[in-house]
């Protein structure tokens, strides 16, 4: 099969044939993030949905508190995807000036063998926050 997909791709790049009748799916993706802070609290709302076989919108929920200055710890539970709900742990930090790091390992209960569903997870992101709005990081 990869074969055949690879071939049919090379036959569209080379522009040999009729290629008028060819049409080829993308996957869609959605995705947004909400913030609420309430005091030291902070709490992250994600949305994540492809348009792909077997894919359920995926919802992370993740509040964090300051540990330090510059450094947080957060609680993210999820459900969706191909997995189904999962809790752990999360980091965020300070690099530079305007710029943070966030890991999350929202999948230990899987990890733990709490969770009968298997869902391994993994994020990471870089921030960089164009304005100088008053917020801990």
């Amino acid at each position: 099969i990869v074969d055949q997909e690879l071939e049919n791709i090379e036959e569209g790049l080379s522009l040999k044939g009729d290629t008028g009748n060819t049409a080829i799916s993308l996957p869609l993706l959605i995705t947004g993030t909400f913030t609420k802070e309430t005091g030291k609290l902070r709490t992250d709302l994600d949305l994540l949905y492809y348009a792909l076989p077997g894919f359920f919108p995926y919802v992370q929920l993740q509040p964090s508190w300051p540990v330090s200055t510059g450094f947080r710890i957060s609680l993210p539970v999820k459900y969706g995807g191909y997995g189904s709900f999962n809790a752990g742990f999360g980091l965020e930090f300070v690099l530079a000036d305007r710029i943070t790091a966030q890991l999350n390992f929202p999948s230990m209960l899987s990890v733990l063998n709490i969770s009968k569903h298997l869902s391994y997870n993994i994020t990471g992101k870089i921030i960089y926050k164009i304005t100088h709005h008053a917020s801990l990081l």
